[in-house]
């Protein structure tokens, strides 16, 4: 969860942020038999970090970094996730793996980013997985009150992973049922006559449904299952590379040894 989007009172978690937790944390962990050493770059509030720590092998660790944490966050997240490290800035030291969920969407110069951090971040043979929002035609205020610079398409994914000297591995997408939600929200704000755009201005706090989900027990599990159904069918797609469309576009890549 984005730290603007954190309430400032209990967190009821959004079925959507569930299974996009168990998705990745499958797709990193998965074939993974050792200790891993791995950094969440822009965290949030640490809910997937806690996630990997749970599927990596014993002996792993997980380091939550963001730019937007405070004194304040530290001190309570570190309270609430003792096992996690938590950072507000990089710390010198190399990873056998680097997790990146929506943060390149944020990055103006996403390419140099990338080729400077992973060459200082990530380890010989390491692996960095990625996920971006996908289909710039989806652009709404949403994306706006996030601070996003871009919505991705999937093949403008590999290319900047690609010039910043990484091999993809496997690449996807992600909640293909979420595309119509989005594409009507985008045809309500076209009716409205809100183009949306990129802006430098960014919301202190900002409430979506992720941070406002207030159903009952068999809603919830209605649309979890229905959410993990599709992403398990995105993942099989991805694994005999099958063509997919989703909400998300993601990709796992290697750093060449």
């Amino acid at each position: 969860m984005d730290l603007r989007e954190r309430p400032a009172t209990t967190i009821t978690r959004h079925p959507w942020e569930a299974v996009r937790a168990r998705f990745f944390c499958r797709l990193l962990a998965s074939p993974v038999t050792e200790p891993m050493h791995v950094l969440d770059l822009g965290a949030g509030d640490g809910f997937v970090g806690e996630r990997l720590l749970d599927a990596l092998p014993d002996g792993s660790s997980v380091t939550c970094v963001d730019e937007e944490y405070t004194e304040a966050h530290l001190a309570a997240l570190t309270s609430a996730s003792p096992r996690i490290r938590f950072a507000r800035r990089l710390p010198d030291r190399e990873f056998d793996a680097i997790v990146m969920l929506d943060v390149l969407e944020h990055i103006a110069d996403d390419r140099g980013f990338l080729r400077d951090f992973v060459m200082r971040r990530l380890r010989p043979g390491g692996r960095l997985l990625v996920s971006v929002p996908a289909h710039q035609a989806l652009f709404t205020q949403h994306d706006v009150a996030l601070g996003h610079h871009r919505r991705y398409a999937q093949g403008e994914l590999r290319d900047v992973l690609v010039s910043s000297g990484l091999v993809p591995l496997m690449a996807g997408s992600l909640f293909g049922s979420l595309l119509a939600p989005r594409a009507l929200a985008k045809q309500r704000e076209r009716a409205r006559g809100i183009r949306s755009a990129p802006s430098a201005e960014l919301a202190e706090r900002i409430t979506t449904g992720v941070s406002t989900w207030q159903h009952g027990r068999v809603v919830t599990r209605a649309i979890e299952g229905a959410l993990e159904l599709d992403a398990r069918l995105c993942e099989l797609a991805a694994r005999v590379s099958a063509p997919s469309v989703g909400l998300s576009a993601w990709a796992l890549c290697e750093r060449p040894r």
